[in-house]
């Protein structure tokens, strides 16, 4: 074969791979690497500009609890910190670096509840978990509440986290505003979260259902963003079909005696703290207000109304966030006292 022949050979032969290039399967393939690969670089850009900012994601889904804070989180904004960053520990709590076993002579609080206690607009410090552990230097104080959670997360939280951090005393908020409504629910916020319905009187368990969707969430920046740009997630709350508003107080009973029962069989005394939409402060106790009360009595659990302690204040209002109702750091600094005064004369 003469040179010229080898050329022409050499030639044809990578004529033939690139047309095997130039089909309609491998530009479709090409066009869908480059799609995956802009939308990788996207998606790592927006994850470090939210690092740097302080506005990384905060919540994921949960199996158990259906939402908790991420782990080691600095975060401001929204339901965080206000004037500087909130940050999470590394079991994924709200509250600062905490070892299960307890220091021996310590006394122990664990704090489960909604935003209240999670301290939606304050910092870090300005909570009432924190100030009573200031005030109470004997008394440690663990933080386990997260913004959105109803009675039954609370429930869970404290079976599956908060026994473990062998406590004396038990924190337990309770808000009248929407409490009761959130038991009814197996999908708020735009998540799953586990719910109960009642069997001859006792407690089925519900978990969240985790779908493909949530996952997706859950893994991408992107996917969230675009989820919430596409719907409107805070309104997505699913009742969930076993459960009626006839079965909303029975099964509210239900789940705080299991919440005191819990806290008894470890050995641990249950405080309630009851906190009150701001439009509620001033009225005279409503029939909720006082079932509530009954129920908390019948268990034998103390209980701090913070409508009593407001009122001692001349404008009770000036405790509270004008635009939604949540204690603001003095409001959380009265709490505390409140708190303290109870213990202190429980002793």
């Amino acid at each position: 074969m003469t040179c010229a022949d080898g050329v022409h050979s050499v030639t044809a032969q990578l004529q033939k791979r690139k047309s095997t290039f130039e089909g309609p399967l491998p530009r479709l393939l090409l066009v869908i690497a480059s799609i995956i690969l802009s939308l990788l670089a996207v998606e790592g850009a927006v994850r470090v500009y939210a690092r740097v900012t302080k506005q990384e994601r905060g919540m994921t889904s949960d199996p158990e609890l259906g939402w908790r804070p991420l782990p080691n989180v600095e975060k401001i904004g929204d339901i965080w910190g206000v004037s500087r960053p909130a940050s999470t520990n590394s079991h994924g709590w709200r509250d600062r670096e905490r070892t299960y076993a307890k220091r021996r002579g310590t006394l122990r609080a664990v704090a489960i509840g909604d935003s209240f206690t999670f301290g939606v607009g304050v910092d870090d410090g300005e909570r009432f978990t924190d100030v009573l552990s200031a005030k109470m230097q004997q008394l440690e104080v663990v933080n386990l509440g997260v913004a959105g959670y109803g009675p039954d997360q609370e429930l869970r939280a404290l079976e599956l986290y908060g026994v473990e951090y062998q406590p004396d005393l038990v924190f337990l908020t309770i808000f009248l505003g929407n409490d009761l409504a959130d038991i009814r629910y197996e999908r708020l916020y735009s998540w799953p979260k586990p719910h109960y319905s009642l069997e001859g009187g006792r407690l089925k368990l519900w978990k969240p259902r985790l779908t493909w969707g949530i996952h997706a969430r859950t893994a991408s920046y992107l996917a969230e963003f675009l989820y919430q740009y596409l719907t409107n997630a805070d309104a997505q709350g699913i009742p969930a079909p076993e459960l009626t508003t006839a079965h909303l107080v029975p099964l509210f009973d239900v789940i705080v005696r299991q919440i005191a029962k819990v806290t008894a069989e470890h050995g641990a005394r249950l405080v309630a703290v009851m906190a009150y939409p701001a439009d509620q402060l001033s009225d005279e106790p409503s029939e909720l207000s006082q079932h509530v009360t009954q129920t908390l009595e019948q268990v034998n659990v103390v209980r701090l109304d913070t409508k009593t302690i407001f009122a001692g204040w001349p404008d009770a209002s000036r405790l509270l966030y004008s635009t939604d109702g949540h204690w603001n750091a003095k409001g959380h600094a009265v709490v505390a006292d409140g708190i303290r005064d109870l213990l202190t004369r429980k002793e």
